[in-house]
């Protein structure tokens, strides 16, 4: 059978581009085996995003493991399902949230411990003490989000950190310092408090606490379990807020104020990417890896490890990879 040259050119073409591809995955992937390994420690779904960009996005970018928690209305199945597809990969994390200060303490008792009997968690999520008011903006949608406030005394906080304390998860506390206003003295005082109280247990601050170098240092020359959560948001890479949130970034590499804290003090910080929409499960996402995986070249090699794996590993129980 003899083909037509105009058929024979399509073939021609589509080969060239299927082995283009080919060709284009293997050095992708090879390129990301020669790079540390990554593990997203806080990321997020809310209803508009689709399980199977997650995986994509989590395969794409060369995300090992990401702790995976909800937002909004989303049934906590859904973050169950995925570890189930994707096991060892995907560690779902524990709902606390629900506008917490809204929820009465024994409604919240019931939500959290029915959770914790589930096996399947691996961790918990962020617990909301201080969130400002916002209208939150993205491609394709936008949302109203109140203020929030629930001090770190509250029964709430002490049941959710009660859990924690017998799962031996660190406890990750929400607190927009940057925003917080006049609350702010007295909330890290009671903060302070709780870090004092348990110094054996794992303290961690989403968004570094949205703190300046000189508070972020203070309280890790103070604390010996006081730990950070760095995402796109607190490093500056991103800002989809109007806070006043002290950057990190500077052109996509870490200032020299920051890299040396890094050096001096690889053990305290932790990379999260804190993906919410559906939009940030796509190539945002992949973007902000890529920019990590650029910024880490810049610091010492123990300090790579630590920020991209390491510490997260060490306060999550997870078996490093090989």
């Amino acid at each position: 059978m003899r083909l037509d040259w105009q058929t024979a050119n399509c073939m021609r073409l589509r080969f060239c581009l299927m082995l283009g591809v080919a060709i284009f995955t293997t050095i992708h992937f090879e390129a990301l085996a020669q790079e540390p390994y990554l593990i997203d420690a806080h990321s997020q779904i809310d209803p508009s995003v689709d399980p199977e960009a997650v995986v994509a996005s989590l395969e794409r970018g060369g995300i090992r493991r990401a702790i995976l928690s909800t937002i909004y209305n989303v049934a906590q199945e859904k973050v169950l399902d995925l570890a189930l597809r994707c096991p060892g990969r995907i560690i779902p994390a524990v709902r606390t949230k629900g506008y917490m200060s809204a929820m009465p303490t024994q409604r919240y008792r019931q939500e959290l411990g029915e959770q914790v009997k589930n096996p399947a968690y691996g961790a918990m999520a962020e617990v909301l003490l201080y969130h400002a008011a916002k209208h939150m903006v993205w491609p394709g949608g936008s949302r109203d989000v109140p203020e929030i406030v629930v001090e770190p005394d509250d029964p709430r906080v002490q049941l959710a950190l009660g859990w924690a304390l017998r799962k031996r998860w660190p406890f990750i506390a929400h607190i927009e310092f940057a925003t917080i206003g006049p609350k702010r003295e007295a909330f890290m005082t009671k903060f302070k408090a709780l870090l004092v109280k348990y110094p054996d247990h794992p303290f961690v601050l989403i968004h570094k606490g949205q703190l300046g170098l000189a508070d972020v240092r203070q309280l890790i020359d103070a604390h010996p379990n006081i730990y950070f959560i760095v995402t796109p948001r607190s490093t500056g890479l991103v800002g989809r807020e109007r806070q006043r949130i002290p950057r990190m970034f500077e052109d996509g590499r870490i200032l020299p104020e920051w890299s040396e804290l890094l050096a001096q003090h690889p053990d305290r910080f932790i990379l999260g990417f804190d993906n919410i929409e559906a939009f940030q499960w796509g190539e945002p996402y992949l973007r902000q890896i890529r920019l990590w995986r650029e910024a880490l070249t810049d610091v010492p090699e123990n300090v790579t490890q630590a920020l991209a794996h390491g510490n997260a590993e060490r306060l999550w129980h997870l078996a490093p990879l090989d």
